[in-house]
């Protein structure tokens, strides 16, 4: 069970009974990730990649000015509005499916072979957090040990507006197709209250690390 506060550009998101705590700051353009019981936090901006190749240039096989060419790793995206309609939460909910293809061409550094699908109900409404999170994953260009590059791609087919998501259910899918894991979202409660700007924010006496 997860707890989500939103106000404004913020968002706060408690899982494991506020064990962990996830801070969507949309102004700022940044996620903190805070783990309460170390009193310890991690900033992860959404323009720079949450892994960068700097972090490995202490790699013991990793040599500057050494990067291979690899291959290509096309991405996929496309969202499908359905035209199904239901009334949840007193909002008109509309059906979306958005599938995930990934494939690597055969001279890829990381072969990858991927499928994901969520089907989901989406509602407009005000409280929804707008957070433009694309540049988060656009620049992350991950290098293998051996200084090999791959070259990434990504599509995207359908304009589907999405909204606020009060049911979800992902699938991932095996390289042969089979389905290999799945999980439902579902919203089971909404409420309105007055929320402190704090919550949003990192409490005091909490230091920041680069990794838990």
């Amino acid at each position: 069970e997860n707890t989500s506060y939103i106000k404004g550009k913020r968002q706060r998101s408690e899982s494991n009974n506020g064990q962990m705590v996830m801070i969507q700051q949309c102004d700022l353009r940044r996620n903190i990730q805070i783990m309460p019981q170390a009193k310890v936090y991690v900033v992860q901006p959404y323009d720079e990649p949450a892994n960068s190749n700097a972090a490995n240039t202490t790699s013991p096989s990793y040599q500057p000015g050494t990067t291979k060419k690899g291959g290509v790793v096309s991405s996929t995206v496309t969202t499908r509005d359905t035209g199904e309609r239901k009334q949840m939460f007193g909002y008109t909910a509309r059906r979306i499916i958005t599938t995930m293809v990934t494939d690597s061409s055969p001279d890829a550094c990381s072969p990858m072979k991927s499928k994901i699908e969520i089907d989901g109900w989406y509602i407009d409404a005000a409280f929804a957090l707008d957070c433009d999170m694309s540049q988060a994953y656009t620049s992350y260009r991950p290098q293998t040990a051996a200084g090999c590059q791959d070259r990434y791609e990504t599509k995207q087919i359908g304009l589907a507006k999405k909204g606020f998501p009060v049911w979800e259910k992902t699938t991932m899918f095996a390289p042969d197709g089979a389905e290999s894991f799945s999980s439902v979202n579902e919203v089971v409660e909404f409420s309105q209250a007055t929320l402190e700007a704090s919550l949003f924010d990192v409490p005091q006496g909490y230091r920041e690390v680069k990794d838990f």
